[in-house]
């Protein structure tokens, strides 16, 4: 996961490394990468460190971020950590604040 963070992430962008990692495929084909972290500050919430996509494909990197709050992702994390997470919250950075 980290080499796909480095050659796929903006340069600027400290990586840190997650607890939880996914990778999203469609068609046996790669199509990005979900990293979480346990939340520090809220129960029953967990963070999302990165979502990325490694295409070009806008409707492909919105899928991705559509997936990083899936609810079957959130009880797959939940039984893994004996908890359950209701909520993902995440912090974004970007040179374009209108594609939010």
């Amino acid at each position: 996961m980290t080499f796909l963070k480095d050659v796929y992430l903006k340069k600027g962008i400290t990586h840190t490394p997650g607890m939880v990692n996914y990778l999203v495929r469609v068609d046996d084909m790669l199509v990005g990468g979900l990293i979480y972290n346990l939340d520090k500050f809220a129960k029953r919430s967990i963070y999302l460190l990165s979502d990325f996509a490694i295409s070009r494909e806008g409707r492909l990197s919105k899928l991705v971020t559509r997936l990083a709050c899936n609810g079957e992702l959130l009880r797959d994390m939940g039984k893994r950590f004996i908890d359950r997470f209701d909520k993902v919250q995440t912090s974004a950075f970007s040179d374009h604040p209108v594609s939010m």
